[in-house]
C-alpha cells in the first residue's frame, strides 16, 4: 500500500485539477480531503482548494481543520458526516446545511457565519476494488443551487487520473432524469427532517462497492422505496439506497450525527 506521503500527492493532483473545473464558476467553493483514520489532525496539512468568496471559505477552512472525525462506530457524537463516509463508503450530500441543528450537522454555526450552504462528501479508494477507504473528497458551497451530478462526475474523473476511485455513480441517468444529484428536501420524514426527527441511523452499504445514488421525484414509489431502504436516513439527505439487489446491507447501523 501506498505510504501517506504519496498517497497525498496524488491527492494534491487531483484536487488542483478539481479546483481548475471550477475556477470559472460564479459558485464560491472548498474543496478539502480528510484521512480521520491515518492522522490524528483530520485535515491539516492535507490538500485544499478555493475558488471565489475566499475569505469566508478561508475561514470555513481553518474552522473545519479543528475538528477531528472519528472512525470509531461506538462513538456517534464524534464521527460526523466524514467518519461515517469513511466507514460507510457511502457518498452524503446537502443543499442546506445551515437549517441543521449542530447536533445534527457538527458545523451548522459555522456554515452560517461562513455563508456555507451545500455539500457533498465521496470516499476514496486507492483501486477499483474499492477495499479499505483511504480518504474522503469533501466540497463545500455557498450555492444552493449546485448541479451535484456535474460536481460526482468532476471528482470521479480527477481521482482516476490519478489512479484513484470513488463509490460507483451513474451520472448519466441523473442527467436524464434532469434531477441532478441534491437532496429530496427538508420535510421528508412525517413533516419533519429526517436528520432532525431523531429516527434510528440507517444501515451501511458496506465497502462502497456498486453503490448506486437513488434520486426520485417526490411522490413517487422510488422516492418512497429509496427512503424505506435509507432507513429514513440519518445522512445529510436520503441520497443512496441499495447495491445490487436494492436491499441494504447487514452490517453495522449507522451514525446519526454528521459534520
Amino acid at each position: 500500500m501506498a505510504s501517506r506521503g504519496a498517497i497525498a500527492a496524488k491527492l494534491a493532483r487531483a484536487i488542483s485539477e478539481f479546483g481548475g473545473q471550477l475556477s470559472s464558476s460564479r459558485t464560491g467553493s472548498l474543496a478539502q480531503i480528510w484521512m480521520p483514520e491515518a492522522g490524528e489532525d483530520g485535515s491539516i496539512g492535507l490538500p485544499y482548494s478555493i475558488n471565489g468568496v475566499g475569505d469566508l471559505l478561508a475561514l470555513f477552512r481553518c474552522i473545519s481543520c479543528k475538528y477531528k472525525f472519528s472512525t470509531d462506530v461506538t462513538k456517534t457524537h464524534q464521527m460526523g458526516a466524514v467518519g461515517r463516509v469513511f466507514t460507510s463508503g457511502e457518498p452524503e450530500m446537502s443543499g442546506h446545511v445551515q437549517r441543521y441543528d449542530q447536533h445534527v450537522y457538527l458545523r451548522a454555526a459555522e456554515a452560517q457565519r461562513c455563508r456555507v450552504h451545500s455539500t457533498l462528501f465521496m470516499p476514496i479508494y486507492g483501486s477499483a476494488q474499492r477495499g479499505s477507504c483511504l480518504a474522503v473528497f469533501e466540497v463545500v458551497l455557498t450555492d444552493q443551487d449546485v448541479n451535484f451530478a456535474g460536481m460526482v462526475g468532476w471528482i470521479i474523473s480527477c481521482l482516476q487520473s490519478e489512479g484513484l476511485f470513488t463509490a460507483e455513480v451513474d451520472t448519466s441517468s441523473m442527467q436524464q432524469q434532469r434531477m441532478g444529484l441534491r437532496s429530496l428536501g427538508a420535510t421528508d420524514y412525517d413533516g419533519v427532517s429526517a436528520l432532525e426527527s431523531g429516527v434510528a441511523a440507517r444501515q451501511a452499504l458496506g465497502g462502497g462497492a456498486g453503490v448506486r445514488l437513488t434520486l426520485a421525484a417526490d411522490g413517487g414509489s422510488e422516492r418512497q422505496q429509496a427512503l424505506a431502504a435509507a432507513g429514513a436516513g440519518s445522512s445529510l439527505d436520503i441520497l443512496t439506497a441499495a447495491a445490487g439487489t436494492g436491499q441494504a446491507g447487514d452490517t453495522a447501523g449507522r451514525p446519526a450525527a454528521v459534520g
